[in-house]
């Protein structure tokens, strides 16, 4: 009787706690699968608030950012980050959007240019785009339907097309890197610093980003396929796999966002939280390096947050 009597007041005692967690309740980040740039930056914010603030964000993973954008703008999730590329195409509805606006989308912030391109292994004689005629290339990536445009803008800017070269139809970043490692795709596409390169680094015995052309008439070409991109440098530094030398990467700005009636306090709080804590983020996540201040705010093509509005405002920004 005394056992049933410890056990029913532990049992009570737990569903107290559960609830008052509950009440207060996770805020949810919407990333693409673990490995990913996204799910690396949420990981990253949501530690800094565990450890700066009372706000507890659980990182939820998706298939891809075409999956996730949709849940944050239903309310399902409440933040999530994207590439401005899909999120305008999101809000209007273009795009892989088609027909499908998102009208409740909000940039929070501009967190950094995201850098990506095509990986290959470090042994392999593919040093230019040109040189790409007749690999095997992860294609497709369903989750994620943008890829395929910019893996196009690539290939363009190398004077190549998807005739070109062997195509390996991947449905998402995490099976591109599958196939990459299995040796069914001579190349695949990623982003500098996403956990996922240090991973296919040490399985292959090590990877490296080919350098795109900066010439004016390539960016061009590049740019004819997607408007938004350009070319940036990427210069190496301790464990930044893939990036044996200055190299050329395909560049966009990454944004965070959430639904406009998510509370502007929860948005003010998270911002702030980010703005006062950048070292910490970076110990997390060496992409938040390149996140500047001075450029957290700026014309992206859609609306702000009002929260976010609020603490940009008070901050001077």
């Amino acid at each position: 009787m005394a056992f049933l009597k410890i056990i029913t007041g532990i049992f009570a005692v737990f569903v107290f706690v559960s609830s008052q967690s509950l009440a207060a309740g996770p805020i949810g980040f919407g990333t693409s699968q673990q490995g990913t740039l996204t799910y690396t930056i949420g990981s990253a914010i949501a530690r800094t608030l565990f450890k700066t603030t009372d706000i507890r964000a659980a990182v939820q993973p998706n298939s891809g950012t075409g999956v996730m954008i949709p849940l944050v703008a239903n309310g399902e999730l409440d933040f999530g980050f994207s590439n401005t590329i899909e999120l305008n195409q999101a809000i209007e509805g273009k795009g892989v959007f088609k027909g499908r606006p998102n009208p409740n989308l909000r940039i929070v912030a501009r967190l950094f240019p995201a850098q990506v391109g095509f990986l290959v292994r470090a042994d392999s004689d593919f040093y230019e785009i040109s040189d790409l005629h007749g690999a095997k290339i992860t294609t497709g990536y369903q989750s994620t339907p943008v890829l395929h445009d910019l893996i196009r803008a690539m290939l363009i800017s190398g004077g190549l097309s998807f005739d070109d070269i062997q195509q390996v139809p991947v449905p998402s970043l995490v099976r591109g890197a599958e196939a990459f490692v299995s040796g069914r795709a001579d190349v695949t596409f990623f982003a500098a610093g996403a956990g996922k390169v240090n991973e296919m680094n040490s399985s292959v015995g090590g990877v490296r980003f080919i350098s795109l052309s900066a010439d004016d008439s390539d960016v061009k070409l590049m740019q004819s396929v997607v408007k938004q991109t350009y070319v940036s440098v990427l210069n190496p530094r301790p464990g930044l796999a893939g990036i044996l030398k200055p190299t050329n990467l395909l560049t966009y700005e990454y944004t965070m966002m959430a639904r406009a009636d998510l509370d502007d306090e929860i948005v003010y709080s998270v911002i702030k939280a980010m703005d006062n804590n950048k070292e910490m983020l970076i110990n997390s996540s060496g992409a938040f390096r390149r996140m500047d201040r001075d450029k957290i705010i700026m014309d992206l093509g859609a609306e702000y947050h009002a929260g976010a509005i609020k603490y940009f405002k008070e901050s001077g920004l």
